[in-house]
């Protein structure tokens, strides 16, 4: 994942404006313990982990349920679900 980083639009910008300051952090985003890179509002209770964008199918995917039996929870169901934990 880490390598995939470098060829994220987003995120591969994000990690370069981290590493140029002072204690990697960028705004609102930063590396956690476990060097995963994370975006957190002051709002915000917990961090969240930010997706690259080849694995934002497979996220969504899991929010809606992998079941073909399971129904589709809607849209903002599933935005909720998925934007309290990723970013």
């Amino acid at each position: 994942m880490k390598v995939a980083i470098g060829t994220d639009g987003l995120l591969s910008g994000v990690l370069e404006s981290m590493k140029d300051s002072d204690g990697n952090f960028f705004r609102k985003f930063f590396l956690d313990a476990n060097k995963v890179l994370c975006y957190q509002r002051a709002e915000d209770v917990r961090s969240r982990v930010c997706v690259l964008a080849a694995c934002r199918e497979s996220v969504l995917r899991v929010a809606h349920g992998d079941s073909i039996l399971a129904g589709h929870p809607g849209i903002d169901s599933t935005y909720a679900a998925v934007a309290c934990t990723f970013y």
